[in-house]
């Protein structure tokens, strides 16, 4: 009977046969198990490889870059002249701010350091400076001047001398808009003094350990 039924017919289509439903019923199925196969080796990630791609390589150095602080203003208020803090002289006179002694050491008069110290505040301390006629050596002198009253502004052990510290290793710039180049930087010009002094101020806080040439260059 299957001999009967495999028979090709001469000139026609051949007949098919049992075991050729069944042969092909297998062959569906290998390839039905060889293309999942392909599918997962074509798609399939290991999870250790996805876990190493996305995890961290703690090998690469972390990137530190230098902090740059070019405005006293926000949390960094503190770094300016302006900034309200009890400021006390040789003279024994206290000023509410590095700004009101600064310019009270121009005057050659108590009476005029009287009248700086008891302005209300620093910017009418800087305008009525502005106004007075300092010594001739005082264009020499004003550096040192301005250095002396941050030691005292930032004295050891007070809490604004641990907020300077903690800025760490950035670089102090007094960035300003209205063309002060000489204690400052306008528009990136300027020879900053006072963030030179600030810095300096800063190392002496640390303490010998910390050399002049670890700062950022100026």
């Amino acid at each position: 009977m299957r001999a009967a039924v495999s028979t090709l017919l001469v000139g026609g289509p051949r007949v098919a046969s049992p075991d050729d439903d069944l042969r092909a019923g297998r062959t569906h199925d290998r390839f039905e198990e060889q293309s999942a196969c392909l599918k997962c080796t074509a798609f399939r990630i290991p999870l250790s490889r996805v876990v190493e791609s996305n995890a961290p390589n703690m090998s690469s150095p972390i990137p530190n870059p230098s902090l740059l602080i070019d405005r006293f203003v926000g949390e960094y208020r503190f770094l300016s002249n302006f900034f309200p803090c009890d400021v006390t002289t040789d003279a024994g006179l206290t000023y509410a701010s590095v700004e009101h002694a600064y310019q009270a050491a121009k005057a050659t008069t108590e009476e005029e350091r009287l009248a700086i110290a008891g302005a209300s505040s620093p910017k009418k301390a800087k305008h009525r400076g502005s106004k007075l006629t300092p010594s001739p050596d005082w264009s020499s002198r004003k550096v040192e001047v301005m250095r002396s009253l941050l030691r005292r502004k930032f004295a050891s052990g007070t809490e604004l001398a641990a907020k300077l510290v903690a800025t760490g290793d950035a670089e102090l710039i007094e960035g300003n808009a209205w063309g002060d180049e000489f204690w400052g930087r306008c528009n990136g010009v300027g020879q900053n003094h006072l963030g030179r002094l600030l810095m300096e101020t800063r190392d002496s806080l640390r303490g010998p350990c910390r050399s002049p040439e670890d700062r950022p260059a100026v």
